[in-house]
């Protein structure tokens, strides 16, 4: 939590959570991207759901096959669309480090001189 000194006539004190600075700068980075569908360009097309029929068991044996290679081909799919995920947002990942890292060492540093100002300047908490 960091703590920042006002000054008017008498000298006090204001908490405000870093946590909250960081949690907005975040929030509105992935607030644009967010809202738009995203989709692999290189899993090739989703697999369909089939249609299974379980009528009798003849059409309950034909849907097994059908749930087994549709589970197969999503399974397949899925680690696929996994992986470009993450390649893609590992850049956007790494930026975000780096803005916290500097936006976190900025308002410590900050506090850190408001901190000394206060007990110079004879405030109390």
């Amino acid at each position: 939590m960091s703590e920042y000194l006002v000054m008017s006539k008498k000298l006090f004190w204001v908490r405000i959570p870093q946590v909250m600075v960081l949690s907005c700068i975040v929030f509105s980075a992935f607030g644009a991207s967010a809202q738009a569908a995203w989709a692999p360009t290189q899993c090739g097309k989703e697999p369909e759901k089939p249609t299974l029929d379980v009528a009798s068991v003849e059409r309950y044996n034909a849907s097994t096959e059908k749930f087994t290679a549709y589970e197969k081909a999503a399974r397949s799919y899925y680690a696929c669309a996994l992986k470009e995920a993450r390649q893609e947002t590992a850049p956007i990942m790494n930026g975000m480090k780096t803005i916290h890292n500097r936006m976190t060492e900025n308002l410590n540093g900050l506090n850190a001189k408001l901190q000394a100002a206060h007990k110079k300047l004879g405030g109390k908490k």
